[in-house]
């Protein structure tokens, strides 16, 4: 942060070092955008996991974050701290059978929410076929009564003329 803090006016050969290409790589986020096609409560990889090969690849980044290999070990038992705390809480809730009651709960809520989406899909479904039926009978009945043009008398013989007040 120092180094970007630190940056002068005109950065264009500053962006060029080796520091604030690194500084800019880590500032640089890659967001994963993959789905799971797995359904809810399958086993996936643990965010532990996940966080211990993020350490593992930034730990053998080249050019190397750190600079002094003591930084270096500091980040990395700051890191396996922050872990083995991680893991210890993804134990505890996966052993309790709180856990494992909400999981069927919420796969009961799942089912339910996804039998009611599907009622609803064939309803509309339903009702846009009643509609389509009802516009083909409308079109049909207006194909069967005869067009005549409407009698009118368009005559204008008792209107006189009004001028404009151009005085006023």
């Amino acid at each position: 942060n120092d180094l970007i803090e630190a940056s002068p006016a005109e950065p264009s050969a500053w962006l060029q070092t080796g520091e604030a290409v690194i500084a800019m790589r880590e500032l640089r986020v890659k967001i994963d955008f993959s789905v799971s096609t797995d359904l809810p409560g399958k086993k996936e990889d643990a965010l532990a996991e996940k966080l211990t090969k993020e350490l593992a690849e930034k730990l053998a980044a080249d050019p190397p974050i750190w600079k002094e290999s003591s930084k270096k070990e500091a980040a990395k038992a700051d890191a396996q701290e922050i872990l083995g705390e991680l893991r210890v809480s993804e134990e505890s809730a996966s052993a309790s059978p709180e856990v494992a009651d909400d999981a069927a709960v919420d796969n009961a809520a799942l089912d339910l929410e996804t039998e009611q989406v599907q009622e609803q899909e064939q309803e509309q479904e339903q009702e846009q076929e009643q509609e389509q039926e009802e516009e083909m009978e409308i079109e049909q009945e207006a194909e069967r009564i005869p067009e005549a043009a409407a009698d009118h008398k368009y005559r204008r013989d008792d209107e006189r003329a009004k001028p404009w007040p151009l005085l006023a």
